[in-house]
Formats: structure tokens, C-alpha cells, sequence
């Protein structure tokens, strides 16, 4: 069984203990997820430069869960009721 961790604001390896949870219990290693919601950034009038901040952050987890051969899914919603639905289709798409 493969695990997802899905990270939202903590996008830290260091110390993360769902992280070490899921490679703990999962025999066929771990996926990583993000989602991107359009609307949540909107409706908070995220700055462009809070933006680029966590684009910058999410190349900088991509990469040091590489190193753990741990891939990291980026899927990217308009609204915040779609989150359900993506989180399915990674789930059937990673098995």
C-alpha cells in the first residue's frame, strides 16, 4: 500500500511526523501532494510575491523529496470544493 501525505502550509521534511508516519506504515512508498487553490489565494488576496515565496518552496520540498525518492504531486483547483475530488483521482491514480 503506497501512502499520501498531503502537505498544505508546512511544506518542511525536517520533523515532520506525518511524513515519518506514512514512509513508516507504507510498504510501497510514499507519494507526496499539493494543492493549489486559485480561489483560497483570490478570496485572501495573496500577494504575488507570497506566491512566488511558496512556488520557490514547493521546488525546494520537490527536490529534497527526490532525494528521498518520494515524488511530489502539484494539482492546482479554481475552487475549494474541488479538493475532494482531486485527492480521489490521486488516490486512484497512484493506486
Amino acid at each position: 500500500m503506497r501512502s499520501v501525505v498531503w502537505f498544505k502550509e508546512d511544506l518542511r521534511i525536517q520533523d515532520n511526523l506525518s511524513l515519518f508516519e506514512a514512509a513508516e506504515a507504507s510498504v510501497d512508498g510514499v507519494i507526496g501532494l499539493y494543492i493549489i487553490d486559485e480561489s483560497m489565494w483570490k478570496k485572501n488576496h495573496t500577494a504575488a510575491c507570497r506566491v512566488e515565496f511558496i512556488l520557490r518552496g514547493l521546488a525546494g520540498l520537490s527536490d529534497a523529496l527526490s532525494a528521498l525518492y518520494i515524488p511530489l504531486l502539484i494539482r492546482t483547483v479554481k475552487t475549494t470544493e474541488e479538493i475532494p475530488q482531486v485527492i480521489l483521482a490521486v488516490m486512484e491514480e497512484v493506486k
